[in-house]
């Protein structure tokens, strides 16, 4: 389990919640900010080839995904029906995406897996994104 992690020159200090299995493949660690509960942190691993499941994005002031390891890419569809694909690799650490309210959004890995993180302000809680089939 991490007890720092740095995002846009901010060290902070990140205390484990949870951790779990969010489908086959996907494994989230759940986090705390020591001295700032106005958001939290996710760090998801995605096995090789495997894929989120794709989300809307229904509420929430801020959300950030953060490209950290691995390979893979992060599909992003606005409410007009625009698609838009960010491809992540070695060498991109740290990269990051804004969602939108509205937006849904998948990631799926590469040969090697990924890692990445998702900052949710405020805190994540059950019903900010919905799971929706592939349409």
């Amino acid at each position: 389990m991490l007890s720092e992690f740095s995002f846009c020159g901010q060290l902070w200090k990140i205390v484990n919640n949870e951790s779990y299995e969010v489908d086959s493949g996907v494994h989230c660690d759940n986090y705390q900010i020591i001295g700032d509960s106005e958001q939290d942190l996710a760090m998801i691993k995605v096995s090789p080839n495997a894929r989120t499941p794709r989300q809307l994005v229904k509420y929430g002031e801020k959300t950030i995904e953060v490209f950290l390891e691995g390979s893979g890419k992060l599909f992003v569809e606005n409410e007009r029906g625009e698609v838009v694909e960010h491809h992540f690799s070695k060498g991109q650490n740290g990269n990051f995406v804004l969602i939108s309210i509205g937006d849904k959004m998948q990631w799926i890995a590469g040969e090697n897996g990924l890692l990445f993180a998702e900052i949710c302000k405020p805190p994540y809680r059950e019903g900010r994104f919905i799971n929706i089939d592939n349409e």
